[in-house]
């Protein structure tokens, strides 16, 4: 672990940031699980700051340098470790806040997580980055990866799938359409008939093509009724179905809005946040726009 940074500030660092090891771990942001992980397996906090600084440096190298690590602590509102530290407070850090979160490369971890909590219910997220990016093809493309990936972690239909083929690895097609047409859900019918014709096992499936029949399963029906199709098949108990949707709200879970705004602080650090405001405002979500321009208002006083 180095980077071009002493190992005697190392040493300094790991030290000052005993206390305050988790803020930073989430401000990286280092994975839930590595940080659960962390906080479980270490039992002195200068061992878990050690720990979070290691995991840093080998899940993104790039980033691991004295700029970014100033960055972090001036957004953990930790100024004091950079100048016990680096002998002093990078001047750029230092600039009137309203500066530092003009852009959405300064969008903080908490931040971010803030607007998931709004973006994330609906699939708001997807609405409000069609809006964003509605002439640019390449970005419109990484936001359907994100809808495919939500199938992986966030969508309870999906969950449901891979524990129906595990529980029966031979099940027909056929007969998952017939309990799909039990619960009036013609449109999976459709979409099955039409693009998966030749198909005889739903095990034949790959994964990209489980997961968007899973996401035609989710659709857009909140609360979807996934559940009442699971329910058709007696492998699968009220208490499993509940489990899984217990699962998938669970803390931590996959937010295709973290992963919308990771995606955009690595391909458009530099984009105003004044943009993102008057996409909210013209797709009607006043709640966002309020809570972006909170962002900036906060940050000039």
């Amino acid at each position: 672990m180095n980077q071009n940074i002493p190992s005697s500030k190392l040493l300094k660092l790991t030290e000052c940031l005993s206390e305050s090891w988790k803020e930073l771990a989430e401000e990286i942001p280092l994975p839930s699980y590595k940080i659960t992980a962390i906080d479980k397996e270490e039992s002195q906090l200068v061992e878990k700051a050690y720990r979070v600084l290691h995991s840093w440096f080998q899940l993104a190298p790039d980033t691991f340098n004295e700029n970014n690590i100033k960055m972090k602590l001036k957004s953990i509102q930790r100024n004091d470790i950079i100048n016990d530290v680096f002998g002093e407070v990078d001047d750029r850090l230092m600039k009137p806040k309203e500066t530092i979160v003009s852009k959405v490369e300064n969008l903080s971890y908490r931040q971010i997580a803030s607007l998931s909590d709004l973006l994330d219910p609906e699939y708001g997220w997807e609405e409000f980055a069609h809006n964003l990016f509605e002439c640019d093809n390449e970005m419109l493309n990484e936001v359907l990866k994100l809808r495919f990936d939500y199938a992986g972690g966030g969508n309870p239909a999906y969950k449901f799938l891979k524990l129906l083929l595990q529980r029966r690895p031979t099940i027909r097609l056929n007969e998952f359409l017939d309990a799909c047409k039990e619960v009036q859900r013609a449109d999976i019918v459709y979409y099955a008939n039409e693009n998966f014709s030749k198909v005889c096992l739903i095990n034949e499936l790959n994964k990209r093509q489980l997961k968007e029949f899973a996401e035609k399963i989710r659709g857009n029906i909140v609360p979807s009724n996934w559940a009442e199709i699971a329910s058709e098949f007696r492998e699968f108990s009220a208490k499993d179905i509940k489990r899984i949707e217990l699962e998938r709200m669970a803390s931590n879970s996959y937010s295709p809005t973290k992963k919308l705004f990771e995606k955009l602080q690595q391909t458009h650090p530099k984009m105003e946040l004044k943009k993102l405001i008057s996409v909210c405002e013209k797709i009607k979500r006043r709640d966002v726009a309020n809570k972006l321009s909170e962002f900036a208002l906060n940050n000039k006083q």
